[in-house]
């Protein structure tokens, strides 16, 4: 028998605790909505316990990470949900999460699914799979709670492994029915996706019956990237959860709303919107410094003149002469005459090392592709498996219509360890006068993805560029929001070939600046879905937003020939339909890198137009014709 339980949300909770500068709207009676979806298309048992959690990303200390929550019991895949909520901010970002706990079998979503400020409220797909192989380490603890209230069955216990430098969940326990406190809890994480520089905390909450209980500061979880065990985390029931119990009602009844009014002007936790920013600006201005001057060594045509210096060479004409049995049919002497052209040849030197410098400075042209070489780096400390793919993007981003505009990509299977090194050619055709360029990208592997925030600007229209390092950011940590969409084309079947993959950029066309790129592999069957992560707190509301994409099928490269508007001045930001086109030529291949071969094989004096070949030959013929007319003239006098 299926039965849903609908918890009371913490109504109210973030009216007392948000930031000042932040707006809030009241939303009592909304609800977020959608569909919890397998990955493995599993069948659930009827003890099955779904768990679908509302939760505020930008939560500090004294505001409360959970905000809404369901829970559903029995059913099969796709489950319906509707989380209803009650104030928000809109400027922080919020998400949802589902647990599906069917025995000792657990499935989770992995990422957030943007809601509210950075998605939608209604039509959320939230897929769930087991939890990875990879989670082999665990922080392990009890939650307590300060009072002595009991738990009804319909309670939930939550322990939480956040990142509180990009103010994230890592990993969670979803616990139903905990029974009596204290709670014990053991969190499964994986290690590689750790990045020693952060900190990360755990927080517990029970939710039961509209009563919460939250430890909102949370309790340091692992040190030098080793985790904790054995910690005591110790819930306290918050304000919003004080109207259900009755101290309240005793002094007045009717006077019961005023005490979650009062507490809201103390608490001020405005740090928390600024962290998610500060990953990524610093590595721009690496990788562009000096690396380009030194491959332009074109101009070898100079050098080519100076091996065949002054008029001494004249011996060498007299060679041809050889060429005389032209004069042979004729018994007479007459064919002396062309002794005298051979003092002509003193021309020759003059004609010859000219004609031999411009047979060696023509086949010299200038280069018409660059070759891009650096690598990818990321801060957590995992090890890509084989099935991982890269790839690297070079992105026009000047501002205007055209900024998003990818000049070439390049894929690569099987990274490797990092730093990955990586190489991009690209044309010099597809390059915009006095237009600015910027490298991106991405790194699947498994449910674990990393890509460049912001790109890392790159000089182009040289030869060779190298020592260009990308730094990457765990996806998970970006996604505050997200703007998501499909990817078409006419003919574009990217299911047919392995290799296929694609891309989706946020760009700010106002000013050129990218919010957010997302790397799709593999790209599966058409329209291939896409979901770019964004900070919602980072949009100007007066700037224009654009999406672009690309595909690769395996054969061609496709991409929009224009921005699809996006975010803000009414335009969409889910749902986003994106049509790419074959983009021709499609990218050169990296073996194209413009090294000119050392010198070009010698142009054959017959074919170079000139010199002292071919004078003598001309020389020879109208002297054994002045012979042969000679010779005819004799003749018919003897006659």
């Amino acid at each position: 028998m299926r039965r849903s339980l609908l918890l009371a949300v913490l109504l109210a909770l973030v009216a007392p605790v948000l930031a000042p500068a932040g707006p809030t709207v009241s939303a009592a009676s909304a609800a977020v909505t959608g569909t919890v979806t397998s990955r493995d298309k599993a069948a659930l048992s009827a003890a099955a316990v779904t768990v679908v959690t509302l939760v505020d990303q930008n939560a500090g200390a004294s505001s409360p990470v959970i905000i809404g929550q369901q829970s559903i019991t029995g059913g099969q895949f796709p489950i319906a949900f509707s989380v209803p909520y009650g104030t928000i901010d809109t400027s922080h970002s919020y998400a949802l999460f589902a647990s599906v706990i069917d025995g000792a079998t657990v499935r989770q979503t992995f990422e957030a699914v943007p809601a509210i400020t950075g998605g939608p409220t209604t039509g959320l797909a939230l897929p769930v799979s087991l939890v990875p192989a990879t989670a082999t380490a665990t922080v392990t603890g009890t939650i307590t709670k300060t009072d002595k209230a009991g738990l009804t069955p319909a309670a939930v216990t939550y322990a939480i492994l956040v990142n509180t430098t990009t103010s994230t969940m890592i990993a969670r326990q979803v616990i139903p029915a905990p029974g009596a406190t204290p709670v014990a809890f053991k969190i499964a994480y994986d290690p590689g996706i750790i990045d020693p520089a952060a900190t990360y905390v755990v927080k517990a909450s029970i939710v039961d019956s509209g009563a919460t209980w939250e430890a909102r500061a949370g309790v340091p979880a692992v040190t030098n990237g080793a985790p904790s065990t054995g910690l005591q985390v110790p819930v306290t029931v918050t304000a919003s959860a004080q109207p259900t119990p009755a101290p309240t009602a005793k002094p007045t009844p009717k006077p019961t709303p005023a005490p979650t009014a009062k507490p809201t002007p103390k608490p001020t936790p405005a740090p928390t919107a600024k962290p998610t920013p500060k990953p990524t600006p610093a590595p721009t201005a690496k990788p562009t410094a000096s690396p380009t001057p030194k491959p332009t060594p074109a101009p070898t045509a100079a050098p080519t003149a100076k091996p065949t210096p002054g008029p001494t060479p004249t011996p060498a004409p007299t060679a041809p002469p050889t060429a005389t049995p032209s004069a042979a049919p004729t018994p007479t002497p007459s064919p002396a005459p062309t002794a005298t052209p051979t003092a002509s040849p003193t021309l020759a030197p003059t004609e010859g090392p000219s004609a031999t410098a411009s047979a060696t400075a023509s086949p010299t042209p200038a280069p018409t592709t660059g070759t891009i070489k650096g690598t990818l780096t990321w801060n957590e400390g995992h090890e890509l498996s084989s099935d991982a793919r890269a790839v690297v993007l070079l992105v026009e981003g000047t501002a205007g219509p055209t900024a998003g505009t990818i000049i070439a990509s390049t894929k690569l299977n099987d990274p490797g360890p990092q730093p990955v090194a990586w190489e991009l050619a690209y044309p010099f055709s597809s390059l915009a006068d006095g237009a600015s360029y910027r490298l991106y990208a991405g790194i699947v592997d498994g449910d674990l993805a990393w890509v460049t925030p912001i790109g890392v600007a790159v000089q182009t229209g040289v030869p060779l560029v190298e020592n260009v390092e990308l730094p990457l950011a765990f996806r998970p940590d970006l996604m505050k929001g997200a703007i998501t969409g499909t990817i078409t084309g006419a003919g574009l079947d990217p299911a047919s070939d392995p290799e296929s993959y694609g891309t989706a950029l946020a760009f700010n066309v106002t000013t050129g600046e990218t919010i957010g790129f997302q790397f799709i592999e593999p790209a599966g069957a058409t329209p291939i879905p896409f979901s770019v992560p964004y900070d919602p707190t980072t949009v100007d509301p007066a700037a224009d937003y654009v999406i672009r994409a690309s595909a690769f099928d395996g054969t061609a490269t496709w991409a929009t020939e224009a921005g699809v508007p996006v975010l803000t001045k009414g335009n969409p930001r889910t749902d986003v339909p994106v049509t790419v086109t074959v983009v021709n030529p499609p990218s050169p291949a990296p073996t194209g890198t413009p090294t000119p071969s050392a010198t070009p094989a010698p142009v054959p004096p017959a074919e170079s137009g000139g010199g002292t070949g071919s004078l003598l030959l001309i020389l020879l013929l109208i002297g054994g014709g002045i012979a042969a007319a000679v010779y005819v003239s004799r003749s018919r006098k003897t006659a």
